[in-house]
């Protein structure tokens, strides 16, 4: 994992050791009930960790992406420092 600052904001990145997805799945792993099917072994969960993450982050006005690294995948998010959450009562 690493935390860095970028452009007035910060980056995140956590990486995971395992083969690499379909770049046609890769490209849908964060639309809600989404499973990337694995001839291997059964798929576990019910596809909504990555949808739930991709709302919060993005109801932080950050972005959030994946892609493979041949040997793992790489998430990076995105915070900007600007960003002001306005509540009304």
């Amino acid at each position: 994992m690493s935390i860095k600052p970028e452009g007035g904001g910060v980056r995140v990145k956590l990486t995971n050791e395992c083969d690499p997805i379909p770049e046609d799945d890769l490209k849908r792993i964060f639309d809600p009930f989404y499973r990337v099917e694995n001839g291997k072994k059964k798929t576990q969960g019910a596809g909504l960790g990555l949808a739930i993450t991709k709302k919060i982050v993005e109801g932080h006005a950050g972005t959030i992406e994946a892609v493979n690294l041949g040997w793992g995948l790489q998430f990076s998010v995105y915070f900007p420092a600007s960003y002001q959450l306005e509540r009304s009562l």
